[in-house]
């Protein structure tokens, strides 16, 4: 009597929770391994033990096939959720798994679509507001990001670093004013990391809001004394105030460290470009581009430089560069085209001077006429 009752009750939770006895196994298991097992490797060898006294049990293959994608054993993943869908049908859940999985693979356009259907479909999780985040984000479409940063900051406002994700779209989409309220947002909410002090550093920094800059890289060194991207920020604030020997002095030190550190052979190059030592910030700059290509603030240093000497053909040649990597460049489409209206009219009047008419010179009279 007494197990028959059980069985009603356990029917009855069935029914009122609308979950089917597969799940309710696979919710079971998965309670289990957050509480006792750390390790995704144990979590894969645990839940495939499951599979084998539970074959026909979809969620089981379900979260074998999330644990393999987290473990980047993709065919692994794949295989998995094939079995899935084999005993339950293609569902949302199979969906944005098959989007993940594109996405590790590379295959962009594959995921964005996946992702977009879900979406518009009325798939809820935070997690294909993420994905979708970075795949527009990548795209550059940064304001369709932002949307999506949106939507997971009211599903869970106390994540401080979709604050930095907004961050870097505004930067993205070269909205200083916006970006700076984001990364302040994260900040003062503790979010206390270095990659977003640096930004917030580098834009206070361009607004030429120094003081500001200098308590939050102090702030920022508190947590990381050592952390060469904020003593480069550090050294950049140095400069500004003409402390040049001692910005020198903390930039070869970050060097010593770290001879491949581009972002301190590219403050090392500015330093100099305002001490007017032209060779040693071409080469700086230059060593600094060979490590990062798409750094484009040492393309700019060397432009400066080769404007200074008024060798404007190199210096638009420079821009040019930027352009190719950055098409809708704001500062290399402006200093391009005024250096391509300015080699114009160079050639013009220098053109006007070689076709001027030529007065022939008179023959001075004699004086003895």
């Amino acid at each position: 009597m007494i197990r028959a009752y059980a069985i009603f009750i356990f029917i009855s939770m069935i029914i009122l929770t609308g979950c089917s006895r597969d799940k309710m196994v696979a919710d079971q298991m998965v309670d289990f391994q957050d509480e006792q097992v750390a390790n995704r490797e144990q979590m894969a060898a645990y839940v495939s033990s499951m599979i084998k006294k539970n074959p026909k049990n979809p969620e089981l293959h379900l979260k074998m096939a999330e644990l393999n994608l987290d473990l980047n054993n993709i065919e692994a993943a794949e295989d998995a959720l094939n079995s899935y869908e084999s005993l339950k049908g293609a569902d949302q859940e199979a969906d944005f798994l098959r989007a993940k999985i594109a996405f590790k693979l590379g295959n962009q356009l594959k995921a964005l679509n996946i992702s977009e259907d879900l979406f518009l479909n009325g798939f809820e999780s935070i997690e294909l507001h993420e994905l979708l985040f970075q795949l527009y984000y990548d795209s550059k479409e940064s304001l369709k990001a932002i949307d999506q940063i949106n939507y997971a900051i009211e599903m869970n406002p106390a994540n401080q670093e979709y604050y930095y994700n907004k961050a870097i779209c505004y930067m993205q989409n070269r909205d200083t004013v916006n970006a700076i309220s984001s990364l302040e947002k994260a900040i003062l909410d503790g979010y206390d990391s270095i990659k977003a002090i640096t930004q917030y550093v580098d834009l206070l920094v361009a607004i030429n809001d120094q003081e500001k800059a200098l308590t939050v890289i102090n702030q920022g060194l508190r947590v990381d004394p050592e952390n060469p991207d904020l003593n480069t920020a550090y050294a950049r604030l140095l400069k500004n105030q003409k402390q040049f020997r001692r910005a020198k002095d903390i930039l070869f030190e970050i060097l010593k460290e770290d001879e491949n550190n581009y972002k301190a052979y590219a403050a090392l190059s500015e330093v100099y470009l305002d001490t007017y030592l032209y060779d040693s910030v071409l080469y700086y700059a230059n060593r600094a581009i060979k490590l990062n290509e798409n750094y484009l603030q040492s393309y700019y240093t060397k432009a400066t430089v080769y404007e200074r000497k008024q060798n404007y053909h190199s210096a638009l040649n420079i821009y040019e560069q930027v352009l190719d990597i950055d098409p809708e460049n704001p500062i290399a489409l402006y200093e391009s085209d005024k250096l391509r209206n300015y080699l114009s009219y160079l050639r013009r009047i220098t053109e006007e001077y070689n076709n001027r008419p030529v007065v022939p010179l008179l023959k001075p009279k004699s004086i003895d006429n």
